[in-house]
């Protein structure tokens, strides 16, 4: 038989799908409690009492339920082969940083002009000089905390978001968990291929996560979106009902 919620194959009187964890409510009421005292007590050689029954009916749907050496499904598995593959991966380009640079550069020659423009200015030229020195090494170190400390992967399943330079973390978004993904790109960026790629999700670690300076911007987001639109499918959720 197959589960009505996700359409994979069943064995029989199994009281919950192990791929979905769906209660299968079109057993009868005997097989469903003979198919949960039977999933809890394989490998064992028990015999399960009413009591033992209770216990199995209020085991959280979806657990895994498999004895002593007992493999997972071949689906099982696939699923988490095709979720080891990498789709796509990224983290910020330094082209990114280039209306920091210019609003620098403009900062810049500002202090230049105005060192040779009002004399008196030119006499704290040191201080003139400092001030330049710590902007671009301020812009610098933007950049390698954007670089170091951001990077992103995404599997057909998950996008994982690994953030940190001396204490790394990772935080996973489930795919069909994305609500909403787009892109955005400035004159500058549009010129040198770069952007920034937003994805609003139901992640409470990360509702609202922004990616800066990526490089391809357009080809990245078609990649995320279509991952998540294939999973959806998969799932058998439509993506214009979310």
């Amino acid at each position: 038989m197959h589960c009505s919620q996700c359409g994979n194959p069943t064995q029989p009187n199994s009281a919950y799908c192990p791929h979905c964890g769906h209660r299968l409510d079109s057993l009868p009421s005997g097989d469903r409690v003979a198919g949960d005292a039977a999933s809890l007590t394989a490998g064992s050689g028990e015999a399960a009492g009413a009591g033992a029954d209770d216990e199995s009916l209020a085991l959280p749907p979806g657990a895994a339920m498999f004895g002593a050496g007992e493999k997972a499904p071949p689906e099982t598995q696939a699923t988490k082969a095709a979720d080891s593959q990498t789709l796509w991966e990224g983290r910020f380009d330094g082209r990114g940083m280039i209306g920091r640079a210019l609003l620098s550069a403009l900062v810049t020659l500002g202090l230049i002009v105005l060192s040779i423009a009002w004399p008196w200015l030119g006499r704290h030229w040191l201080v003139v000089l400092g001030i330049v020195v710590l902007l671009w090494v301020y812009q610098y170190l933007v950049y390698v905390v954007r670089h170091y400390g951001h990077r992103y992967r995404l599997t057909p399943q998950t996008f994982v978001h690994e953030s940190g330079i001396l204490v790394r973390s990772s935080s996973p978004i489930e795919i069909i968990a994305i609500d909403d993904i787009s892109f955005q790109q400035t004159i500058f960026e549009r010129v040198l291929g770069v952007g920034t790629i937003r994805i609003v999700s139901g992640d409470r670690t990360d509702p609202k996560l922004e990616l800066h300076g990526i490089r391809d911007v357009a080809a990245a987001f078609a990649t995320i979106d279509q991952a998540r639109r294939a999973e959806r499918r998969r799932r058998a959720v439509r993506v214009d009902n979310v």
